[in-house]
């Protein structure tokens, strides 16, 4: 079951998205990652390689074509992390569930990726746990 984890700084909000998916703390995660010049935003390539390198499965979806001629796209697998627009910027993280619920780190409440103007991009997740075995 995920959590959502609220961003504790203004920029924070990769940290927040990566803390509800790994089932950690965003003091966890953001010790795991230095600020830069006291800036603590993340690419979502960032937050990629983060989950990437702890054994995630990802599908990146960034176009209607990809997603079954739907936009957003529908739940496609367990989890979900999605860069959706900002009113203070270009980009914000959320989490969507695979039933299609958003957990945006900065408002509490029962989101969906409609609810924003803009989707940029949806990555589809397995968790390490879920993952299958490759060949021996």
């Amino acid at each position: 079951m995920v959590t959502r984890v609220a961003q504790q700084h203004k920029d924070g909000c990769g940290r927040a998205v990566l803390a509800m998916l790994t089932g950690t703390t965003y003091e966890a995660v953001d010790q795991l990652i230095p600020a830069r010049d006291g800036k603590r935003d993340l690419e979502l390539w960032q937050q990629e390689r983060f989950l990437m390198e702890r054994g995630w499965f990802q599908r990146v979806v960034l176009k209607r074509e990809e997603a079954d001629g739907v936009w957003p796209p529908r739940p496609f697998a367990p989890l979900h992390m999605a860069m959706v627009s900002s009113r203070g910027g270009p980009g914000h993280s959320v989490v969507m569930l695979s039933d299609g619920t958003v957990l945006d780190p900065n408002n509490p409440g029962g989101w969906r990726l409609t609810d924003w103007p803009i989707v940029y991009v949806v990555v589809g997740l397995v968790p390490p746990a879920l993952v299958p075995a490759g060949p021996s």
